[in-house]
């Protein structure tokens, strides 16, 4: 993928990610799983590049993460995501404004020529 393709994945990466937890709270490697089988490896990432934006997700108060202990299968606990009421809010807000996004491109692009 080109540089510009990189960047416009980079500008919806966060969306996508709340609304994944906004259907369940998942952890890290779910939600790259996730994000990996629902989009047709589009958005297949890497650990490295997951954990920071859940980072900045988390300092911006719209997701908080939990450790669970309760799975009795797995020795080690395991970190947890799960969207806030703010970050509720604001994919609602995003989806508005990608709404809007894409009906100026869909507009632009169905203009004569190429």
């Amino acid at each position: 993928m080109n540089k510009i393709g990189r960047q416009l994945k980079k500008g919806v990466i966060d969306i996508l990610i709340l609304k994944l937890l906004s259907i369940e709270n998942m952890y890290g490697y779910q939600l790259i799983q996730e994000l990996d089988n629902k989009s047709d490896s589009v958005f297949l990432m890497k650990e490295g590049t997951l954990y920071p934006i859940l980072y900045r997700l988390e300092d911006n108060n719209l997701i908080e993460s939990y450790w669970d202990k309760e799975d009795a299968k797995r020795k080690v606990p395991r970190k947890y995501y799960k969207i806030k009421d703010e970050g509720l809010n604001e994919l609602e807000n995003m989806k508005e404004e990608l709404d809007v996004l894409f009906n100026a491109v869909e507009s632009i692009m169905n203009l004569g020529g190429v």
